[in-house]
């Protein structure tokens, strides 16, 4: 980590007061700011690409996964496992996900609450929209305009 440091502006440490001097003068010279804003760009640039983040999450993925390994009934027609066949809170311990539509997946669970059907109710979000309230329309004195 001593690399953050090769092009920071030079003051006594922990002194408040050399850090705001240091930071004026960077700001008063233009020439030196776009010269330390571009050096910092390639270097975020250079440390922080796509490919070097998207490399670093799966690793950190599949090291997780390995700790969990694929139920026999959770693999794929090639024998590959299926990854998100059930969700992450289904290791959870205890019922809570259950409710009347099984487990709040789309999964009916067994028992009681999966043999029930349905009601049938539609959310007030998912139906049509509301009509116009009356009296909204154009204005009386505009209509003759």
């Amino acid at each position: 980590m001593r690399g953050h440091r090769r092009h920071r502006a030079r003051g006594a440490p922990r002194n408040p007061r050399a850090l705001a001097d240091a930071c004026l003068a960077l700001l008063r010279d233009a020439e030196r700011g776009a010269r330390l804003g571009a050096a910092a760009r390639a270097r975020a640039l250079e440390l922080f690409t796509v490919e070097q983040n998207v490399a670093a999450f799966r690793g950190i993925y599949l090291e997780l996964m390995s700790h969990c390994p694929v139920p026999r009934e959770e693999v794929g027609e090639g024998g590959g496992p299926l990854p998100f066949a059930r969700p992450a809170e289904a290791h959870v311990p205890g019922r809570w996900t259950a409710g009347r539509d099984g487990d709040g997946f789309g999964h009916r669970l067994p028992g009681p609450a999966a043999s029930r059907p349905a009601p049938e109710h539609t959310p007030t979000w998912a139906g049509p929209p509301p009509r116009e309230p009356l009296g909204v329309g154009p204005c009386p004195s505009e209509e003759g305009a």
